[in-house]
């Protein structure tokens, strides 16, 4: 009799948890915040891409704060750069998704504070360029690198690797951008 309630218990349970999975999923959808659109120049070489010289914010759904977001002429999150490297200077080419582009404040950015901290180190003849989008697989990273990633002439490539990469490149629906940034 002990086993037979304990069954009941966890069967309702079960039952209770994917009705309340499927109730949640239509009235509080999941967002999948990707940093691009199908609009974007570059969006026929990546499936979707950031579009260039873009101001915008995404709005924090637990606190309501807003950041605030730019990206450069090429679409990326960082300063410009031009593709020809400077005499004697030192180039580090970041490949990253979500965790090279993040929605903070640029110059908090982990390659933002990487140059920064290797020049107050002494090496001022470092550049650190980033480039990436949110949601991005390695396909998507590895063509970024050959069509725009190489210009830069890069001494030393850093890949930013989460273990959702691979996932990234096995679900194309789910990260087949948007039409607009942010969403």
């Amino acid at each position: 009799m002990y086993r037979y309630k304990v069954l009941v218990l966890f069967l309702v349970m079960a039952i209770l948890l994917i009705v309340s999975e499927f109730i949640l999923s239509i009235v509080a959808p999941p967002r999948h915040i990707r940093a691009g659109t199908l609009d974007s120049p570059k969006a026929k070489i990546y499936g979707w891409a950031p579009l260039p010289d873009n101001h915008d914010f995404i709005v924090n759904p637990d606190t309501g704060k807003k950041s605030y977001f730019v990206t450069n002429s090429q679409g990326w999150r960082d300063v410009e750069h031009n593709f020809k490297k400077p005499h004697g200077i030192l180039r580090i080419l970041f490949l990253g998704d979500s965790n090279t582009w993040r929605y903070v404040p640029l110059d908090d950015l982990y390659t933002r504070k990487t140059e920064t901290l290797l020049k107050d180190k002494g090496f001022n003849n470092i550049e650190v360029i980033s480039i990436g989008a949110c949601g991005w697989g390695t396909d998507q990273l590895l063509e970024a690198l050959m069509a725009e990633g190489l210009k830069y002439e890069p001494d030393l490539v850093i890949y930013q690797f989460c273990d959702n990469d691979i996932f990234d490149n096995l679900e194309p629906s789910e990260n087949s951008g948007s039409n607009s940034t942010g969403s």
